[in-house]
């Protein structure tokens, strides 16, 4: 039987806000096979209880390879009742929801049927609730089961293209079609479809967009439908061709041009000619059937049903007829009210001029292009079959290209490259076509409209602005400080007409600048804005230089550059600022009013600052500080008990500037602030292991380990700063061994080569060491435990074999077994346990070998068995071992050992006997004695080479290792002896074990702690110190001795040079080295004492040659001498002398004026007493004298320092002199008189000017504030306009050497440059504007704009109406450029009124033409002004004359008459109905007229 559980959890979902908890089932599934279990699949599906909706869907899947076939078996509940069924394929069904059977067992069955292998399989399902909760949602939710894998299948139909749905034959494919399929499209298709029925399949047509035969693609459409099937849990993926069948649904179309539809006919033809047209027309449908008919007023001719047309009778010459042709599909009766379309051909009996193809062309052509064909093809028809000739005005621009192969096309070709912003954007053309013979001919308009590219890049009118105005470096955000414009000819088609600006900086982000594009009436210009703050001291007075782009919109964009500068002018907007927090350290003996601590505060402003402590509490703060030099001072005796508890003070000192920097300056000051830390030292305190005893019991490291740690130390120091900073270190014993984290105490191996089989404990001393200037230490020694690794095998200690009596019973003790294993603990030998195995007579009970059964009925007489040894971490070790049954044995007998709590001293010496044992077999024979190993076997030997012993066949034990005897180490000892007969053949033994006590003696040496590497016990003592009974140094000695009598210990002062000063005793239970006298230490004479100190135990000492004397160790006291600052500091020199450039930067070294002083460590700290003018200059503790504010130096305004500089060591003072020259650089820039220069006297295009003919315009000057160094400026002008300027560089006489064009630029601006010393590295450059306004003169002609020079009007405008405005420009500026125009009406004569049109317009000075009279196109269809335009200039006017063309347009004005006006025709009385009658001819004046014809009803009723 299987058993086979699976659980789904429960899960919930929200909707709208309701949490719906779902229910989920567990199913369990025994599968009941006979044996045929293996191999099965299980598909399950979770199950919601109460929802109320088609529940058919796929729970569980039962195991299916097509031949399967399952009935539901009645298990549990009744058959009908259950919610479930399952159907042939084996897929388990929901019919209903579950709410009734909540928290019950739902049990199906179904047995299946392998149609295959024939057998049955029965299945037992078992749905059960897993929670207490059920959903109140009706909301469906959608489960998925595990499908088959989605079958591919093709399906194809052939549809009208009039169809709107599509029903598809899925079964024919093999879908199965039952109410279960679920219908989707794939994809959106492109295709004319809306959707698929999702129940039924069928395709529903988009209304908008109908099946089209005509535009499918191969007349057919391609799409995807999925299918889902979840009744059989099958999905379908069915590819659709739609193919379509073609309806005749298309109109018919006329395809004849040109349009409208003209021909010609011979009027001396007779009737049944044939016309020469050809109508064609298409009908996209395949199965049309075009009908041709002409319609009512074409009585003259008739049509065939191939479209031919045919006179029936003869035509007028020089008439024009209208023929009406309608064709009509006669395939398509259902459509005919749109299935026809209708033509009117237009047949002249007479020649006819020819006709273009389109009366009216347009077209376009790029600028800068040459010697190219428009994209525009010209064709005329010749109705009499003639060759064409082209012509056009005379046109420079274009010309016209006359087809060779085809005589009636042309091309236009452009002849001259054009510009777009010079020459006119637009061209109207007039085009003639003449037939070679006839010389009939047409016209046709021509528009060539000139398309912009961008081929001209944005120019800024001058190649650096620089701002006049001194902006204050306090100026609001969004303040305009100066605009700039830049000119774009490309016009706005093109570019958007717009130009954008950006600047570009070295400073990036951190320019306090932003332009704005802004629109104006000149164009597009940047207004450059303050967008952040302006900062003086950042550009060091010299200015803001930067870069702004113009970039046009063009593509690709064009842009150019131009540079701005901007003066700033320095307001009191910087507080001081200091260098950093400074930390002091005095000594606590620091004399009153010495200075302790210097600050310095730079206000970037240039403003003097004044100090002072903020917040300070007088009774606790024993500092003042100088308000001009920043000196700290000290106003109290630290050593006062006030100040006894406090280790720092922390100072908030203030720095205010004085405004002095600037105007008004004084009315905002500014504050800044910082932090003086003094610590208070000297009061330097031993640190101290507090924990030092805790270390022996925590110090544990792993043995053959690297890198692991063993314990962290610690130690304490009552001082603060460096003087409570401890360092560790490691030393004497284990110093190669582990490594100590000088910060943290931490102590880690750091070697793997520590084995605990030979070392199991260290001894660690460490050393803890303060960062006084003593350098206080502290020791501390202890025992490290070395941690055992189980890395060594047992090693069996017993013989191979072993005789035993053959009457010995079960539980006979036949051997003892030990070994030896040299790892701790479990992992040594305590750990070991012994097993026999392969033989199962024996047993071991412990250490004992023991027999199981009587040896006497065992068979062999010799057994063999294997003895493994195992210890506590699973190492072992096996031996083979025999015990061979005897027989004639019986064991030895012990017949003298020593007594119980047998005792020897631990200082015995080698091969002293301790015992004598002895043994004899059972017949009174001599035996063999062995020790067998044991633990502590290494003391102890047998003592073979003792004649008496031998004799008495005595077992002699003696000492073998003097030195292994410890009883401080090990006190007890356990020996086991063994005996054999020495005769017989027989090795039966027999045991006996010995127990020994050592007692403990005098034999250990003291030994003192804390020596260092040099075998010294360091102590200290502050010099100058008079204080009696001062501790120098703990005293401390170990004793291993465990009796305490022998450990008691005593310490004495050996006698010597310098014993007198000390003394050692004890206070408060610490034994040390104590100051004897009131004699004062000097450092400075002696820096250090030796002494020798002993300690003694308290008795008599076992050691050999030691006279009864107790046991002592003498070792040396280092005494160092602890300097405290006793000693003045000096200056080597009086006065020190140095120079350095006023342009050095900040942190420039001049020279060092370093003190010295007797004492060992010094912490110097300097400070200016005076002469330090604007704190320019500040001294590092290293003495090194640097620029401190390098913007504070200037040669200009003072030229040498002399300051006097004190030094302080924490205690004493001293001061010195030091001189420092500045060097003068060239650090000003030259200035120029202005800074822009104007010039208006130069007159434009002057042709005298040239580089002989020069005409001077301005003369410039600078000058340099650096007064004692070279003053020969020169100068020089920089930018493009370089070629049409020059400048004398030594008298900055600027001259014009070529003559100007105002029309070009109206201002012409150029940088005009002042270089200081020149062509040296330190030049330094002025600059400055000239700006140059040429004179304009009058020598442009206007020139007109083409596309106001052509105008057509009706017939009919009324007399007064403005029909045109004429437009010209003029380069010139001013009255100059101002154009007006008049008609050139002086020598025109009446006659030729109509040829100038003098009497029928007239134009106003603004080029306003207006109409004078009435015209009549059918007498004058044209009228030719020619136009003055002209300025206003002076001394000459210039003029220039234009052609304006007036057409005239024709207005239906003009009646029809008929030639002849009376028609007389005689009509027989037999004449019939349609019988013809007569024709009558019409003319109109007006062109393109149509005519209806209508009888008069009532003169017919006269008749």
């Amino acid at each position: 039987m299987c058993v086979l559980v699976f659980i789904q959890s429960c899960r919930s979902r929200s909707t709208m806000g309701i949490v719906i908890l779902r229910v989920n089932v567990l199913l369990l599934v025994w599968a009941l096979l006979d044996s045929q279990c293996q191999g099965m699949q299980i598909h399950w599906s979770t199950v919601p209880l109460c929802e109320q909706y088609n529940y058919k869907d796929t729970q569980l899947a039962l195991p299916n390879d097509g031949s399967v076939t399952y009935n539901k078996l009645p298990l549990g509940h009744n058959k009908d009742s259950l919610p479930f069924v399952v159907t042939k394929d084996g897929l388990v069904l929901l019919k209903h929801p579950l709410c009734s059977f909540y928290n019950k067992n739902i049990v199906v069955g179904a047995s299946g049927k392998n149609s295959t292998s024939g057998l049955t399989s029965h299945h037992k399902i078992i749905f059960k609730a897993l929670n207490d909760r059920l959903a109140t949602s009706k909301q469906p939710e959608i489960f998925h089961s595990r499908r088959k894998r989605a079958v591919e299948v093709s399906i194809s139909k052939t549809v009208d293209e009039t169809a709107e749905e599509i029903i598809l034959d899925y079964a024919s494919v093999g879908v199965i079609s039952d109410d279960y399929n679920e219908y989707t499209l794939v994809e959106d298709p492109d295709v004319p479809f809306t959707s698929v029925d999702v129940a039924t399949g069928k395709l529903l047509v988009n209304q908008k967009h109908r099946l089209d035969y005509e535009t499918a693609p191969e007349h057919q459409y391609q799409l995807t439908v999925n299918i889902t099937n979840r009744l059989a849990s099958r999905e379908y993926i069915v590819d659709v061709t739609i193919k379509l069948r073609d309806v005749n649904d298309e109109p018919p179309v006329f395809t004849m041009e040109p349009y409208p539809y003209l021909a010609v006919f011979n009027a001396n033809l007779p009737p049944n000619s044939k016309v020469d047209y050809v109508i064609s027309v298409r009908d996209p449908d395949a199965n049309s059937k075009l009908v041709y008919s002409l319609l009512e007023g074409s009585s003259k001719f008739r049509i065939t049903q191939d479209g031919e047309l045919f006179t029936t009778d003869r035509l007028t010459k020089g008439s024009e007829y209208t023929v009406k042709v309608q064709v009509v599909d006669d395939n398509a009766q259902q459509f005919i009210a749109s299935q026809k379309a209708t033509a009117d051909i237009y047949i002249r009996a007479d020649r006819r001029p020819p006709q273009f193809f389109q009366s009216i062309y347009e077209t376009s052509v790029s600028e800068n292009v040459q010697s190219v064909d428009l994209d525009i093809l010209i064709r005329v028809k010749s109705f009499q079959g003639d060759a064409i000739s082209f012509t056009m005005p005379d046109s420079q621009v274009f010309m016209i290209v006359e087809s060779a192969r085809r005589p009636n096309e042309a091309k236009i070709r452009v002849t001259k490259s054009l510009d777009y912003e010079t020459d006119a954007r637009s061209y109207s053309l007039i085009i003639t076509a003449t037939e070679r013979l006839t010389l009939l001919s047409s016209t046709a308009r021509l528009t060539v409209r000139i398309t912009d590219i961008n081929d001209n890049t944005p120019i800024f009118d001058i190649s650096e602005y620089v701002d006049s105005t001194v902006w204050k470096e306090d100026s609001k955000v969004g303040t305009t400080i100066i605009k700039v414009q830049a000119t774009d000819m490309d016009p706005s088609e093109i570019d958007s007409g717009t130009i954008t600006y950006s600047l570009q900086s070295d400073l990036g982000d951190a320019l306090p600048f932003a332009v704005e594009t802004q629109q104006a009436v000149t164009g597009y210009v940047g207004v450059i804005k303050v967008s952040g703050n302006l900062d003086y001291e950042t550009i060091d007075g010299t200015g803001y230089r930067f870069k702004v782009i113009a970039t046009d919109q063009g593509v690709p964009a064009k842009a150019s550059s131009a540079y701005v500068r901007v003066q700033v002018e320095n307001t009191n907007d910087e507080r001081p600022q200091f260098n950093s927090i400074s930390i002091e350290k005095i000594e606590a003996t620091k004399t009153v009013n010495s200075v302790v601590a210097t600050v310095l505060a730079l206000d970037p402003d240039g403003d003097k600052v004044t100090y002072g402590i903020v917040g300070s509490e007088p009774s606790r703060s024993p500092f003042r500080i100088d308000p001009t030099t920043g000196s700290v001072t000290l106003t109290a005796d630290l050593m006062n008990e006030a100040y006894a508890d406090i280790s720092s003070f922390t100072l908030n000192v203030s720095a205010t500037d004085d405004g002095s920097c600037c105007e008004l300056g004084s009315q905002n000051l500014n504050v800044g602030y910082t932090t003086v830390i003094i610590e208070i030292v000297g009061r330097n305190h031993p640190p101290e292991f507090s924990q030092c005893a805790t270390y022996s019991i925590l110090a544990k490291a792993p043995e053959n380990t690297a890198n692991a740690f063993v314990v962290q130390v610690e130690a304490e120091d009552k001082d603060v700063g460096p003087y409570g900073e401890l360092k560790y270190s490691l030393i004497v014993s284990g110093a190669n061994l582990f490594r100590i984290d000088e910060n943290t105490g931490e102590i880690w191996t750091a070697v793997s080569t520590i084995d605990r089989e030979k070392t199991s404990s260290i001894l660690i001393t460490v050393k803890a060491e303060d960062g006084g200037q003593s350098k206080l230490t502290a020791f501390c020694t202890f025992t490290m435990q070395v941690l055992d690794l189980n890395d060594n095998d047992p090693s069996p200690s017993f013989q191979s074999s072993q005789d035993a009596a053959a009457d010995a019973p079960p539980n006979t003790s036949i051997y003892d077994l030990f070994a030896v294993d040299p790892d701790f603990g479990r992992n040594g030998t305590t750990g070991l346990t012994f097993t026999v195995t392969g033989n199962d007579n024996f047993y071991i009970d412990g250490q004992t070998l023991r027999n199981r059964k009587l040896l006497a009925s065992l068979e062999p007489k010799t057994q063999v068995m294997t003895i493994t040894v195992t210890d506590g971490g699973n190492r072992s070790k096996s031996v083979e071992f025999t015990v061979n049954i005897r027989q004639d044995a019986s064991p030895p007998v012990f017949t003298q050992v020593p007594e119980p709590g047998f005792k020897i001293l631990e200082n015995l010496t080698d091969d002293t006997i301790i015992a004598r044992i002895k043994a004899e077999t059972a017949t009174g024979g001599p035996v063999n004695y062995y020790l067998v190993p044991t633990t502590t076997l290494g003391a102890f030997h047998m003592l073979t080479d003792n004649q008496e012993c031998n004799t008495n066949n005595e077992l002699c034990l003696a000492v073998y290792q003097s030195q292994n005897l410890d009883a401080d180490r090990l006190r007890f000892y356990k020996l086991r002896v063994r005996v054999t007969p020495q005769s017989g053949g027989s090795n039966v033994a027999a045991e006996e074990t010995i127990d020994i006590e050592l007692i403990d003696v005098n034999d250990n040496i003291p030994v003192f702690e804390n020596i260092d590497n040099n075998g010294y016990i360091i102590g200290s003592v502050d010099e100058n110190s008079t204080v009696i009974n001062t501790r120098v140094v703990e005293l401390k000695a170990n004793d291993s001795d465990i009796t305490p009598a022998f450990k008691t210990k005593t310490y004495t002062l050996e006698p010597g040079e310098h014993s007198s000063l000390f003394r050692v005793d004890m206070e408060n239970g610490v034994v040390g080295l104590y100051v004897n006298t009131d004699f004062r230490f000097d450092r400075e004479k002696v820096s250090q004492y030796v002494v020798k100190v002993k300690a003694t135990d308290g008795a008599p000492s076992a050691r050999p040659q030691s006279d009864g004397q107790p046991n002592s160790q003498i070792t040396a006291v280092q005494v160092n001498v602890n300097d405290i600052n006793d000693n003045e500091p000096y200056f080597p020199q009086d006065q020190y002398d140095g120079q350095v450039e006023e342009t050095a930067p900040k942190g420039r070294r001049v020279m060092n004026i370093r003190a010295s002083d007797l004492d060992i460590q010094n912490n110097f700290k300097y400070i200016t007493i005076s002469g330090n003018d604007n704190q320019a200059f500040e001294i590092a503790d290293t003495g090194d004298v640097l620029v401190f504010d390098s913007s504070r130096l200037d040669y200009e305004s003072k030229k040498v320092y002399n300051m006097v500089v004190e030094v302080s060591d924490g205690r004493f003072q001293a001061r010195t002199n030091v001189h420092i020259k500045l060097l003068d650089m060239n650090d000003n820039v030259p200035e120029f008189t202005q800074r822009v220069y104007t010039v208006t006297n130069v007159v434009e295009e002057d042709p005298d000017v040239s580089t002989t003919n020069r005409f001077p315009i301005v003369k410039v000057k600078a000058t340099d504030a650096d007064v004692d160094r070279p003053n020969n400026i020169t100068y020089d002008i920089s930018g493009a306009l370089s070629d049409r300027f020059q400048i004398n560089p030594t008298s900055g006489q600027v001259y014009l050497v070529k003559s100007l064009d105002r029309d070009l630029q109206s201002h012409w601006d150029i940088n005009v440059l002042a270089y200081d010393e020149p062509n040296t590295p330190t030049t330094r450059i002025g600059y400055a504007i000239i700006s140059v306004i040429p004179i304009d003169i009058n020598d442009n002609d206007p020139v007109f704009r083409e596309n106001t020079l052509y105008i057509t009007i009706p017939e009919n405008v009324a007399t007064g109406s403005q029909i045109l405005t004429i437009r010209a420009d003029d380069k010139d500026e001013g009255n100059n450029g101002k154009v007006q125009f008049r008609l050139n009406s002086q020598s025109v004569e009446p006659r030729d009124f109509p040829a100038t049109g003098y009497p029928y317009f007239s134009i106003e000075p603004s080029g306003v033409v207006k109409t004078l009279a009435k015209f009549d196109r059918e007498v004058v269809d044209k009228y030719t002004l020619e136009v003055i335009a002209y300025d206003e200039g002076t001394p000459n006017q210039r003029t220039v004359t234009g052609t304006v063309t007036v057409n005239i347009g024709d207005v239906n004005d003009n009646p029809p008459y008929f030639i002849p006006d009376v028609y007389e025709r005689r009509v027989s009385e037999l004449a019939g109905p349609q019988s013809f009658i007569v024709q009558v001819l019409v003319e109109d004046l007006d062109s393109d007229a149509t005519f209806a014809f209508l009888l008069d009803d009532q003169a017919l009723k006269k008749l």
